[in-house]
């Protein structure tokens, strides 16, 4: 049985693509596979600084600069006009700095907002008694689900009593 060949590139990214599919070898807008796959970790890097300054707005903050990086870094592949890898290296490492950025963000806002967290025992095993099955996937969300659903369930698990005791302190 014959394998089949990996593609050097398998860009999808903009409405030129061969047979609308993707470019396997060479981009039809002139892109080279090298180019491509630092868009695409472009790409993946402003998905990452995203989901974290989502949850730092979702607490009243944000910031100017990492708005404006997303926005360039965004601009930046969307176009197909800049075809020079060491502006993308570039953008890649500046993805770096915002990252770390928005991470101290999300820090300041979890601080400001539900205090130091501090290493707190808890009980472990399991307990009976009713439990959620809501997902809950933020300390905001927990914080106002908490109070009402405090009488009903007795445990989450492990690490969202954790945060509870976190939560319900401030």
């Amino acid at each position: 049985m014959a394998t089949k060949e990996r593609p050097d590139m398998f860009c999808y990214q903009c409405s030129q693509t061969v047979m609308g599919e993707a470019c396997t070898l060479k981009g039809v807008c002139g892109k080279e596979p090298t180019i491509a796959r630092l868009q695409d970790n472009l790409i993946f890097a402003i998905k990452g600084i995203s989901a974290y300054l989502y949850h730092a707005r979702e607490l009243g903050y944000t910031d100017d600069a990492v708005n404006a990086f997303i926005e360039r870094a965004f601009f930046s592949t969307l176009t197909n006009v800049n075809m020079d890898a060491m502006e993308y290296v570039k953008l890649a490492l500046e993805a770096g700095e915002m990252n770390i950025r928005t991470m101290q963000l999300l820090k300041k806002a979890h601080i400001e907002r539900y205090g130091e967290p501090v290493p707190t025992q808890v009980q472990t095993g399991t307990v009976r008694g009713t439990v959620s099955s809501s997902p809950v996937t933020t300390l905001r969300c927990l914080r106002n689900s908490s109070s009402r659903s405090r009488a009903l369930t007795s445990t989450y698990t492990h690490t969202l009593r954790c945060f509870l005791r976190t939560a319900t302190r401030v």
